[in-house]
């Protein structure tokens, strides 16, 4: 952030400003806008951890672009045999992405039933409310200000009851030991 409101800073804006019609003056203007910002802001590649199509075999995969090659290959072709043999293997394709969607449902079904009959299927959430000088709060906001408020000053108490007892405990002999 600091940055981006660096080069901003540092911008005349004058080549922006320059131009006959509206239209150029803001698009030069956006133009040297997004320049700085994505400078100031780069993008940040994530990877997608959701993936739910843990049916998709390699097998599958390289089913697909088989099927995709005969695709092509099919439409670019008069004899029918290559065209019966595209419709056989995307047919069999077909049946193949769905035992394999069904399968990995009825697994998951079937783990669900096995967690709730021995009593693991507790979900897990956050908190929910917690009582803040007498009052109950669920504004998560709140919440998330009183843990670390208390995080931080835990750490603070801790290291004052250390260097008080380390104090009274070496001053009560007098002596260094």
């Amino acid at each position: 952030m600091a940055d981006f409101l660096l080069n901003l800073s540092y911008e005349t804006w004058e080549s922006a400003f320059v131009g006959n019609g509206v239209n150029r003056i803001f698009n030069s203007f956006s133009s040297t806008f997004h320049i700085i910002f994505y400078l100031g802001f780069p993008l940040i590649q994530v990877d997608n951890v959701g993936n739910n199509n843990s049916w998709i075999t390699l097998g599958i995969i390289i089913s697909c672009n088989n099927k995709r090659e005969l695709c092509t290959e099919s439409r670019n072709s008069k004899i029918s045999s290559i065209i019966k043999y595209y419709k056989d293997y995307y047919r069999i394709l077909l049946k193949g992405t769905k035992r394999a969607k069904h399968l990995e449902y009825k697994i998951k079904t079937t783990w669900e039933i096995i967690h709730t009959e021995s009593g693991r299927n507790i979900k897990k959430c956050g908190i929910q409310s917690l009582n803040v000088e007498g009052k109950n709060t669920e504004n998560q906001q709140i919440i998330a200000e009183v843990f670390n408020m208390y995080c931080t000053t835990v750490v603070e108490d801790i290291h004052k009851d250390i260097d008080v007892n380390y104090f009274i405990n070496n001053d009560d002999n007098g002596t260094d030991d």
